[in-house]
């Protein structure tokens, strides 16, 4: 019986300084806020060149949109966002398909999107008359967006 109590009195003593060291962890947003905070403080204060304190949030900005690795995300400033929206009118426009490439030279039309100007040119995955896919021409004119006899 008195070996009963000692390992239930150790359990009672045990289980919540368990549980109190797990809930008194940082949370691991935390923690990475603290080390980019430790890092800009160092570039702060001891890289070679002053660097105002404003622009190394914004270069830690453009960092983190680059390692997206997404050739369609781009950080803008404000004068480059508003020049933006002036430009098209706030709709950003295309022709409104996704091309592939379904074997090496051979491109097709993946997708076409609702409301854009493929839709409304017929809508749909379009291949030559014997099914086969459109083979891109030789001269890089598809990756260009040079439009031949134009």
């Amino acid at each position: 019986m008195p070996r009963f109590r000692t390992a239930a009195a150790a359990t009672l003593l045990v289980v919540p300084i368990v549980a109190g060291g797990f809930l008194l962890q940082e949370s691991p947003t935390r923690a990475n806020a603290q080390l980019f905070d430790q890092v800009r403080s160092l570039v702060l204060n001891q890289y070679v060149d002053s660097i105002p304190a404003g622009t190394t949030y914004e270069k830690a900005a453009r960092g983190l949109v680059k390692e997206l690795n997404d050739p369609y995300s781009e950080l803008l400033s404000p004068k480059e966002s508003e020049s933006f929206e002036r430009a098209t009118g706030g709709r950003y426009g295309g022709t409104g398909m996704l091309l592939g490439e379904q074997a090496p030279g051979v491109i097709v039309v993946d997708r076409v999107f609702p409301n854009t100007p493929a839709e409304d040119a017929g809508g749909e995955q379009q291949a030559p008359d014997d099914g086969r896919a459109e083979e891109a021409p030789r001269d890089e004119s598809a990756r260009t967006g040079d439009v031949p006899g134009e």
